[in-house]
């Protein structure tokens, strides 16, 4: 996303994702430039308590061609099947207001011009997505949100689609933190958190979803975490999923 969007919730081993937006359709986001965009200018600008930013990818080729040769009447023929994309441009737009170093609250608008090839038609694929998030970090305390309303960004294999892609989804991600500072010598701390992560199709029943309790400690580059997640999918028709999708997680880390 453009430079200045810095507020996204995340835990240990969980979140971050932005109820959809960094992958979107595939990969790091880098095709669409919602996440790692490739080919891209950017301009950010503080002016007191607000920051501008501006991003604009340039365009590329990403079509790929599969040929068949065919014996038909005595003749042979070769037949082209294409697929991939081909993006004309991206441009973004974010806004961030800071009153000061504990609070901040920003909005973001990204729209892709982009051709998605099938069987040798080019079907308009342009996507859109409209973001408004904040943190706040009051004394011990972390709070951080972010929402959001995507059009043909979410890939449909996220929310149970038979659609390559899901033609409006909203999403939304929370994080709340609680840091006990100095628990067992002089430089650590416990965290403890949760959190949820929710992603809907607007035109069916199915949501990505899930909740997040966990505990940290840290002390200087080494964390130890715990997490258990919650699970809340749902498939299209609004059933559960048949298998056990809640997960225990544990986390050691050390930072080189």
């Amino acid at each position: 996303m453009a430079p200045g969007t810095t507020w996204w919730p995340s835990t240990p081993t969980n979140g971050g994702e932005a109820s959809g937006t960094f992958e979107g359709r595939s990969g790091d986001g880098g095709l669409h430039g919602t996440g790692r965009p490739d080919n891209s200018l950017y301009w950010k600008k503080g002016f007191d308590d607000v920051t501008v930013g501006l991003l604009y990818q340039l365009g590329h080729d990403g079509q790929h061609s599969n040929e068949t040769s065919l014996f038909e009447d005595g003749v042979f023929t070769t037949e082209t099947e294409y697929s991939g994309y081909e993006r004309d441009y991206s441009y973004e737009a974010a806004l961030n207001w800071h009153p000061d170093e504990d609070f901040t609250v920003g909005g973001v608008f990204h729209h892709t011009e982009l051709s998605d090839y099938e069987s040798g038609n080019s079907e308009n694929g342009d996507i859109d997505a409209w973001l408004l998030g904040g943190h706040w970090s009051p004394g011990n305390w972390y709070i951080a949100l972010v929402g959001g309303e995507y059009r043909n960004h979410i890939a449909g294999s996220t929310l149970d689609s038979s659609e390559d892609f899901v033609d409006k989804a909203r999403g939304a991600e929370f994080v709340v933190n609680y840091k006990f500072k100095e628990v067992i010598w002089g430089d650590d701390s416990v965290e403890l958190y949760g959190g949820l992560n929710h992603l809907e199709d607007a035109d069916s029943e199915a949501r990505y979803a899930y909740q997040i309790l966990g505990a940290a400690w840290r002390v200087k580059d080494l964390t130890l975490a715990t997490e258990y997640r919650f699970d809340n999918s749902r498939q299209s028709d609004g059933s559960e999923y048949s298998a056990d999708r809640d997960q225990l997680m544990f986390l050691p880390r050390y930072d080189f």
